[in-house]
């Protein structure tokens, strides 16, 4: 009877030491998820320029969306998809963390910064070679910042 007993506390310090880790880990995990999300659709919206041999504009909309549009010259477009971020994550600036290294150091003065603006050109685009470009067919690199405001 005293092993069983021994054995349910040690179960009930590790659940415990498991529980105060948990409030910390959640937050980080729904960062990743919203960064995870935010990759692939770039990387889907690349893939489909490519494949369906059309460009596609991409848009970061208010604090928490991405929309992403096929631009057809000719014929019917399908619409718009329109992502919100799971999780309450956001385009966020944390003034602590740093920008990527040198000699991509685009400078973190806002959390969408492409082609040296903050917030990034008014039209920005995958053509169907897969550069990213903005309205003046000119090639831009960036970054984006994601976090969990709080």
């Amino acid at each position: 009877m005293l092993e069983i007993l021994i054995a349910v506390a040690i179960i009930a310090v590790i659940l415990g030491m498991a529980l105060l880790n948990y409030s910390s880990i959640l937050p980080n995990f729904k960062a990743n998820s919203a960064m995870d999300q935010l990759l692939y659709q770039l990387r889907s919206a690349r893939e489909r320029a490519i494949a369906h041999r059309r460009e596609v504009q991409v848009q970061f909309v208010g604090t928490n969306q991405l929309t992403i549009t096929e631009i057809w010259l000719i014929g019917t477009a399908p619409p718009a998809t329109t992502v919100s971020f799971e999780g309450g994550a956001q385009y966020l600036v944390f003034p602590s963390v740093p920008d990527i290294p040198a000699p991509f150091n685009f400078g973190n003065t806002a959390p969408i910064y492409f082609g040296g603006l903050s917030g990034g050109p008014p039209l920005m685009k995958f053509t169907t070679n897969g550069a990213f470009i903005d309205g003046g067919n000119t090639i831009v690199n960036g970054a984006v910042f994601i976090g969990i405001p709080g």
